[in-house]
């Protein structure tokens, strides 16, 4: 393991006991709720969520889901609300070829130290046919992560470009949803870690962006708000036969 392996580790260890301490403050749950709303699934095929976290998300998806996430203070603290969740480097996951139906990689991909190698594993690890779920931040300004006391937080937005650099592994994929949010970087240099759902914001399925980006402009005029931008983007991709 390299030192940049063992500080990544690290500074995932102290982000998880930080969350924990902060659950109240930081509550996802209504965004995950929302995310879940976003596609059909059935809970009694193999899920298998990456990183996973503390399981807000792992919860909501049945009995037969499992989640993996490198700190194990996140997987001790989902383990203790009965969830099945083991500790691993989604970089070289500890499962077998082909075992799970869908795989859900929710803001994570801006996080680990190598993505590509993240999406190989999840090709993987996927059934043929199987489908995964990604959600990246869309062109997000990261300057404001400099200013965290964590050494490692998002270390990559995803353009474009690097949105169909994932979707050409599949044979089937399609961007099905845009979650808005407030991206005013003030707001994420005073709390890199708690940025949250807007309350203006929402899921909006197959709206263009340069819609959205103008209706969310006129709302902002109106109401004298920040103005309001896509920032995440969900993809749904499906593995060839």
């Amino acid at each position: 393991m390299s030192n940049t392996e063992k500080r990544f580790i690290e500074c995932y260890e102290q982000f998880a006991k930080d969350y924990i301490n902060n659950l109240n403050v930081m509550d996802k749950s209504p965004r995950f709720k929302i995310m879940l709303s976003a596609f059909d699934y059935t809970p009694s095929e193999n899920i298998l969520d990456v990183g996973c976290g503390t399981g807000e998300f792992l919860e909501l998806l049945g009995p037969n889901a499992i989640g993996l996430d490198i700190s194990q203070t996140n997987i001790d603290y989902a383990k203790s609300k009965g969830l099945n969740a083991i500790q691993g480097n989604a970089e070289s996951m500890p499962f077998e070829n082909d075992l799970f139906n869908l795989i859900y990689c929710a803001e994570t991909l801006e996080h680990v130290l190598r993505p590509d190698n993240v999406m190989d594993e999840i090709y993987r690890i996927l059934k043929p046919g199987g489908t995964v779920i990604i959600v990246v931040p869309y062109n997000e300004y990261l300057k404001p992560y400099e200013s965290s006391k964590y050494e490692f937080t998002h270390l990559r937005s995803f353009s474009d470009e690097k949105l169909n650099e994932i979707r050409r592994r599949f044979i089937k994929t399609k961007l099905i949803k845009i979650l808005v949010k407030n991206p005013t970087w003030e707001l994420f240099k005073e709390k890199p870690s708690k940025h949250m759902i807007s309350p203006l914001g929402k899921i909006i399925e197959d709206i263009p962006i340069p819609t959205i980006k103008m209706l969310a402009f006129r709302i902002s005029k109106t109401f004298k708000l920040p103005v309001y931008q896509p920032l995440y983007m969900l993809l749904k991709c499906q593995k060839k036969l």
